[in-house]
């Protein structure tokens, strides 16, 4: 289920300091930084803050975006799921993807190669083909070890 943010502002700041330093921080935030999350204490413009919840109220995740209303994009995703393997937090993250790539003109998101989720993202495109493309950065990422990774765009227009 998904509620504001705002709602579990504490849990999801304590959730995210656990993985300061870590390649899920690096994959959510898309840099070698860590830092947290900034849940807004006021609605901005387009800018949508979720908590994932499951059973017992129990915070699994959290999930953002921003919509541009004048040209009719939803960008600047970000998921993060703090436990692992609930099918919960991917469920409620393509349920938002499906109602957006329904309801805007475009819809776009990155994610770095070895990101976990990526297998998810690909299934979701595969869904979409007819309005969907994935393009490949070859080399764009180098992460804190001097690896470097692809980094995926995934883009949706109807």
């Amino acid at each position: 289920m998904l509620k504001p943010a705002i709602c579990y502002k504490a849990e999801i700041e304590n959730a995210l300091k656990e993985y300061f330093y870590t390649d899920d921080m690096m994959f959510y935030q898309g840099c070698v930084n860590s830092y947290l999350i900034e849940v807004s204490e006021k609605g901005k413009d387009g800018h949508f803050q979720y908590a994932v919840i499951g059973d017992g109220d129990k915070l699994i995740g959290y999930i953002a975006y921003t919509i541009d209303y004048y040209s009719s994009c939803a960008y600047n995703f970000g998921a993060f799921s703090f436990e692992r393997g609930n099918p919960v937090m991917g469920r409620e993250l393509f349920s938002i993807l499906e109602n957006l790539v329904n309801r805007m003109h475009r819809v776009e998101f990155r994610a770095i190669s070895g990101n976990p989720a990526v297998k998810g993202y690909d299934k979701f495109l595969e869904r979409h083909m007819d309005i969907g493309e994935k393009h490949v950065f070859r080399d764009e990422f180098r992460d804190a070890q001097g690896r470097y990774h692809d980094v995926y765009l995934y883009d949706f227009v109807n």
